[in-house]
């Protein structure tokens, strides 16, 4: 900051320590990863939805992360359409999971836009395989398209 406008600045932002909270933030980005699964495994819709939510917003906020926001959305719509198949649009004591499954429709399509914006051939495969995956086993729903990119 003092190099570049010439003054010294004490927010919270620029006087933390951003290397240590860019390390806590990607070290809580694996812990979720790594968790996911686990709470798939034993059909807690809600604890992966919750843990795949949470990975999103952490990634949204880091610039240096962003290339992992395409999957990670395909990875919160995948569970959230499990949601739905197991108990509905509908089914959901929490308020926040209910709201999530009925727009779960959003998170495929920001994948979409993320992957087409940047046109990176790997995450443009990686979306597509996920699409074909979901419309094999039936988890588009009914608003859900086969959208696969070109």
């Amino acid at each position: 900051m003092m190099q570049t406008w010439k003054f010294h600045c004490e927010c919270s932002l620029c006087s933390s320590d951003y290397e240590a909270n860019d390390k806590m933030r990607q070290t809580r980005v694996k812990k979720l990863y790594e968790v996911i699964p686990i709470f798939e495994a034993r059909e807690d819709v809600e604890g992966a939805a919750n843990a795949a939510l949470e990975r999103c917003k952490i990634i949204e906020k880091c610039e240096d992360m962003n290339r992992y926001l395409p999957g990670a959305y395909l990875e919160l719509y995948n569970i959230l359409v499990m949601a739905a198949m197991y108990k509905g649009d509908f089914g959901f004591n929490d308020a926040l999971m209910a709201s999530l499954v009925k727009q779960r429709e959003e998170y495929r399509e920001k994948a979409y836009y993320l992957n087409k914006r940047t046109k990176l051939t790997t995450r443009k495969d990686q979306y597509n395989k996920m699409i074909r995956q979901l419309a094999t086993i039936g988890c588009l729903g009914p608003g859900g398209s086969n959208k696969l990119m070109q």
